[in-house]
């Protein structure tokens, strides 16, 4: 029950009594160390974005587990058309390459580009550990999270209110046009 990392290794067992003593062949102690757990505790962006135009999102990932979370591993920026994020299509990818501690945090940022396609209500959501890389045990269940409010995206208004030119086209001469 309070076996450590460190009692791993080939152990052989000596059994005595009044006829001798004799010696096992050695058996090899194989200790797992109890898992890291890795979560998003914060997801944020402004509310009203722009489709084409680019956001900042930060994010806050703790390891609430008993190990040391060992990179490397993976953190998705997801946006869905649901706060269950089941219909979700990655943003961007972000890779772990520092140690984080247990009971601590890090702080993480990106700036992205929103494709261009976009209207209306989505959810973002940060998928913890998506490449499944660490051993989490039973922690696996807490690595997605659905940000709360969602994020309204428009897209661009690309009307031009009053197009001018200053003369009639003629084919292979230039025309000065001009928009406000």
């Amino acid at each position: 029950t309070n076996v450590k990392t460190t009692n791993a290794g080939e152990y052989r067992v000596r059994v005595s009594n009044v006829a001798g003593s004799t010696i096992s062949e050695p058996a090899r102690l194989t200790v797992k160390p109890l898992p890291a757990d890795v979560a998003a505790i914060s997801l944020q962006a402004p509310t009203n974005l722009v489709a084409g135009q680019p956001v900042t999102v930060t994010w806050v990932v703790t390891n609430s587990g008993v190990s040391d979370a060992v990179p490397p591993w993976q953190e998705t920026l997801l946006l869905s058309t649901d706060d269950s994020a089941v219909t979700s299509v990655p943003l961007h990818i972000f890779s772990a390459t520092a140690t984080l501690a247990v009971n601590t945090i890090a702080t993480r940022n990106a700036t992205l580009i929103l494709p261009t396609n976009l209207s209306g209500k989505y959810w973002l959501a940060m998928r913890v550990d998506s490449g499944d890389q660490i051993d989490e045990g039973a922690g696996e269940a807490n690595n997605l999270m659905v940000a709360n409010p969602p994020v309204f995206i428009t897209s661009a208004d690309l009307e031009t209110p009053l197009l001018t030119a200053t003369d009639a086209g003629i084919s292979g001469r230039s025309v000065e046009v001009s928009w406000v």
